[in-house]
């Protein structure tokens, strides 16, 4: 027997979805080519400028999405959007925690194949360049993205998907890989216009972002809080490996892909059922909002 979700907070209709997007696009494509035009020689990250022009661009997304979901009638702690003292204190706890798992096991690794191991900033940027890519990437980048593409486009999906009469599971994957597939073509005017990739690697990059589009919706879905999830988009984005290994001679070839993706994931999934464990995962339902 189908069993449709029985939490939905939005309508089937998806105009609200068509403006989304049309209001995304639209900024984007407005605020790089204006970066571009004042820049051309400037790409992401590079300090303050490229600090600025995210900020800008990402305030610009926030604001259409919540004209959208002013639109919807559903405000954005149903969403997952608030943020209790517990659970907050919770998210940042385990994310600093993950920081220092990934090098602590990262250099380790590195110590047992026998390779020196030194300090280094991640892609090689500067302290200054560093701190406002962090500050970027955690408290913009990560927010925003999150409340948009998953917490309200995702959730909207789902539950259009639902209406439809698809099962649960089925209308929750519907609402995760959709949102995913949009959330990876949103990504092509800033592959264009700021990273000046070919239309090849450009499409490469749109499919490893629906790839990480899909996991996080997956671990939106595991814990419904957009702030956990967007500390740990915001550290996947920043790569928070601090060290850098050599060895005197060739090193094993499973040791590269291991401390860079290996790593990150398994204590990513560590942090994610001690989340779950810790604070729960229970959805808080719109209608109880609205009579609070």
């Amino acid at each position: 027997m189908n069993t449709t979700t029985s939490s939905r907070r939005f309508d089937a209709d998806l105009r609200p979805v068509v403006a989304l997007l049309a209001g995304a696009v639209a900024t984007s494509l407005v605020v790089l080519s204006a970066g571009r035009a004042v820049a051309p020689h400037v790409s992401l990250p590079a300090g303050l400028f490229g600090f600025l022009l995210t900020a800008v661009g990402s305030g610009l997304t926030l604001a259409v999405a919540l004209v959208v979901l002013r639109w919807e009638g559903v405000p954005p702690s149903a969403l997952g959007l608030g943020f209790g003292r517990r659970r907050a204190a919770t998210a940042v706890a385990l994310v600093a925690g993950l920081w220092l798992a990934i090098n602590a096991v990262g250099a380790a690794l590195l110590v047992t194949v026998g390779a020196t191991v030194t300090p280094q900033l991640p892609s090689g940027l500067t302290p200054v360049q560093f701190g406002f890519f962090v500050v970027e990437q955690l408290l913009i980048v990560g927010l925003v993205e999150e409340f948009v593409w998953r917490g309200y486009l995702q959730t909207k999906l789902r539950d259009w998907s639902a209406a439809r009469g698809l099962p649960t599971g089925t209308a929750r994957a519907a609402g995760i890989v959709a949102a995913a597939a949009l959330f990876a073509l949103w990504h092509v005017p800033q592959r264009l216009l700021v990273q000046g990739m070919d239309l090849g690697t450009t499409a490469a990059s749109v499919l490893l972002l629906v790839g990480l589009g899909v996991g996080f919706g997956l671990l939106y879905e595991a814990t419904h809080s957009v702030l956990f999830v967007a500390l740990l988009h915001g550290s996947w984005n920043v790569r928070p490996f601090f060290f850098a290994g050599e060895t005197a001679g060739a090193a094993p070839a499973w040791v590269g892909p291991v401390v860079v993706y290996g790593v990150p994931l398994v204590v990513t999934l560590a942090v994610v059922v001690a989340y779950r464990r810790w604070v729960g995962a229970e959805r808080v339902d719109v209608d109880r909002h609205a009579a609070a």
